[in-house]
Parts: C-alpha cells; sequence; structure tokens
C-alpha cells in the first residue's frame, strides 16, 4: 500500500455509501481503476453497507478508527488551509460514515458468532436428550427382560442365523418378549433391522424395528406383540428399509421356532 493508498483508504467507507463530495469522490474513483487493493477494501465496505438495515447493538470501535477519527477532528494549524476551516475545525462527512460502516461490520461479526455458539449449544443439547431417551430406552428394555425371566411360564428358545445368533425368552400367555443377538452388524441409516412374528397360518405380523448401537454386537430388543405369543409358532428378523416395512422384504438374519 502506496501513500495514495493510505491517504484515500479512510475514505472508502463515504465512497460505499455515496457520501464523498465530487472532488473526493472523482479522486476515490480515479484511484480505484488502477489500485487491486483499495478495490478490495471498497468489496469489504460494501458487503457491509449491504447489512445497515439490521440492527446491530452498540459495541466499542477498534483502536486504529479512533486513531483515524481523532487525527480527522484535530484543530488545523495555521498552513493548514486545505481541506478545513481556517478559524476552527470541521469532521469530513466521510469520517462519520465510515466509523458507522465499521461498526456495523464489528456487530455483524458479533452477532454471527453469537448465532453460531447458540446453534452450537442447542446441537449439544439435543445430542443430551437423544442419549438420555436411549438410556431411558436401554433402562426400560432390560427391567422388561429382567421381569420376563422370573415369570414361572417362560420359555427360551435359541435364535439362529448365518453370522448371528441369540435366544428368545417369551411367556406365552404374555404379549411381551425379548430378544437377545449377538453378531448383528450395524447398519446404515437407510436400513433397519425388523422383527417379525410367524402365525400359524405362515403369515408374518410385525413386532418392531431396532438398530444396533455403535461399538458392540450384543443388541436387547423388547417385543412387543398383537395377541398373546402362544397364537405365533415363530419369529424372524430381517434387513428392512428405514422405518420398516409392511411384510418382509429383505434377507432374513435370524429365525427361530417356538
Amino acid at each position: 500500500m502506496n501513500d495514495v493508498c493510505r491517504e484515500l483508504e479512510p475514505m472508502l467507507a463515504g465512497f460505499a455509501l455515496g457520501a464523498l463530495d465530487p472532488g473526493e469522490l472523482e479522486k476515490v474513483r480515479e484511484h480505484l481503476g488502477s489500485c487491486p487493493d483499495c478495490r478490495a477494501i471498497l468489496a469489504d465496505y460494501q458487503g457491509v453497507v449491504e447489512g445497515l438495515m439490521l440492527s446491530p447493538l452498540p459495541v466499542r470501535p477498534p483502536a486504529r478508527l479512533r486513531k483515524n477519527l481523532a487525527a480527522a477532528t484535530r484543530p488545523a494549524r495555521a498552513d493548514e488551509g486545505r481541506g478545513w476551516i481556517r478559524a476552527g475545525w470541521r469532521i469530513p462527512a466521510w469520517a462519520g460514515l465510515a466509523a458507522l460502516v465499521i461498526l456495523v461490520g464489528v456487530n455483524g461479526l458479533v452477532l454471527g458468532q453469537t448465532s453460531r455458539l447458540l446453534s452450537a449449544q442447542q446441537r449439544r443439547l439435543d445430542q443430551l436428550l437423544q442419549d438420555q431417551a436411549a438410556l431411558s430406552e436401554d433402562l426400560q428394555a432390560n427391567q422388561t427382560a429382567t421381569a420376563l425371566i422370573t415369570y414361572p411360564n417362560s420359555a427360551v428358545v435359541q435364535v439362529e442365523g448365518e453370522n448371528a445368533y441369540g435366544t428368545f425368552v417369551y411367556d406365552p400367555g404374555l404379549r411381551v418378549a425379548v430378544l437377545y443377538a449377538w453378531g448383528l452388524d450395524r447398519l446404515p441409516s437407510d436400513k433397519t433391522y425388523q422383527a417379525w412374528l410367524v402365525e400359524s397360518s405362515g403369515d408374518r405380523t410385525n413386532a418392531g424395528v431396532f438398530q444396533v448401537s455403535e461399538g458392540t454386537r450384543f443388541t436387547l430388543f423388547v417385543v412387543n406383540a398383537s395377541s398373546p405369543l402362544r397364537d405365533f409358532s415363530g419369529m424372524g428378523v430381517t434387513i428392512e428399509p428405514a422405518g420398516g416395512s409392511a411384510g418382509p422384504t429383505g434377507p432374513r438374519v435370524l429365525a427361530a421356532d417356538f
């Protein structure tokens, strides 16, 4: 940046706002035609001007701006007649506008940082709520499994698959059962495991969907049936699209006969 750039840089904010007098305007315009550095600074000012309709909070102006304004408002010496009134002093129109533009820019940064901070806090809160819900579901499943095992009529059958295995604990007179499975892979977000109860006619009834938690190959899933388990002759698990299917469409990974 040369001496001409340093002289004209404080006027760029006023230029962006169209607030320079004709002489200053022509001088800045002529310089911009040959100076890419000042054009880049002007582009930043023009971007800030577009945000003037916002309502930024007041902030302390940067030290550089305060220094420029102090210099601009210095009383004129006897030999400084150019651009000043000899009997006193005045603030150039572009100086106050430059201060306003810079303040808007600083406040824009503050508001942007505040928005990003609030968004990050909301994401953390959402994640905590999801984790809490998952822990609550796991606790309820474990309580159901523990209670079911103590029922006098509970039965345990072996569940088998090509790469997975487990047990199915149920009471024929109840509508709830527990599936313990080992070796199931974690599925992508667009897939889910879906449990089915097999009727004596061979029809499959939806018994719920579940996923395998990251970092573990053991799964405990509580099955809720539409009628007592004595009405069914077996169960199975297939891989289905996220949300589940009306009937089995994917590969079967586990199965058991009662």
